[in-house]
């Protein structure tokens, strides 16, 4: 859907015109809950229209930032809603191709999640939320060239028998942190949010279960005190989604 109108926020405001996909809940929530550990160098993979970016960047403001991003029209968002930080490079390409002496301390991504589901009539959609298993396997040791040794990539995906922990550690990746959520506490989880390293750590891994809309769909006291920081107190108190 083309001709969205921008999203305010309370020190910045997402242009998302142009984007594949607009703002959303599920994205504001898992860039509200990254906690990232003093960050120099961040790597957005998939930055779409630089939605995070502007989280991350209120947070850690002296972190530098890369976007990058394989559609046309999100990446003429994400240009125009960090135009000025003078931290943040936004380059169009496509993630398999791209190219980078730099290794970064943390990568942040919300990939294409839906692997091999039956896809819809919108190409563009399809491109920004179907891969198949093979894609998205190639996909998390294309990271493992990008991150230091140390490093953290923090990744969104749903909550489903595809994006189990085994997907992660038969790849190589040690899960540091796995946070799901539900929509509601009567409700079936539907996403989960990983902190993952391809460092072994010796403190065992935590997972937390958290749930988003509480009665009325007010935001549960967890998902409200992270969003506060970013939300214009309009959207945070509404009675509805974005």
């Amino acid at each position: 859907m083309m001709g969205r109108k921008p999203f305010h926020f309370k020190n910045f405001s997402i242009n998302q015109e142009n984007s594949a996909l607009g703002v959303n809940t599920d994205s504001c929530i898992f860039g509200a809950f990254i906690d990232l550990d003093q960050p120099k160098n961040v790597l957005d993979v998939g930055c779409g229209n630089g939605l995070l970016i502007n989280f991350l960047n209120q947070k850690w403001p002296y972190a530098k930032y890369i976007g990058i991003d394989n559609h046309k029209g999100s990446i003429l968002d994400a240009k125009l809603n960090v135009k000025n930080y003078n931290n943040v490079i936004i380059n169009e390409c496509d993630l398999f191709e791209y190219i980078t002496d730099t290794q970064f301390d943390h990568i942040i991504s919300n990939p294409p999640f839906f692997f091999d589901d039956l896809k819809s009539n919108n190409e563009q959609k399809n491109q920004s939320k179907h891969w198949s298993k093979k894609e998205f396997l190639k996909y998390l040791n294309k990271l493992k060239e990008w991150i230091t040794p140390s490093g953290c990539l923090w990744i969104l995906l749903p909550n489903n028998q595809n994006t189990n922990p085994d997907l992660f550690i038969n790849e190589g990746w040690n899960i540091i942190q796995e946070i799901i959520f539900k929509p509601r506490e009567n409700k079936a989880a539907h996403l989960r949010i990983y902190k993952l390293s391809r460092q072994e750590r010796t403190n065992v891994s935590t997972k937390i279960e958290l749930t988003v809309y509480e009665k009325e769909n007010s935001f549960s006291k967890p998902v409200f005190t992270k969003l506060a920081e970013f939300y214009l107190d309009q959207a945070l108190y509404l009675k509805n989604k974005i």
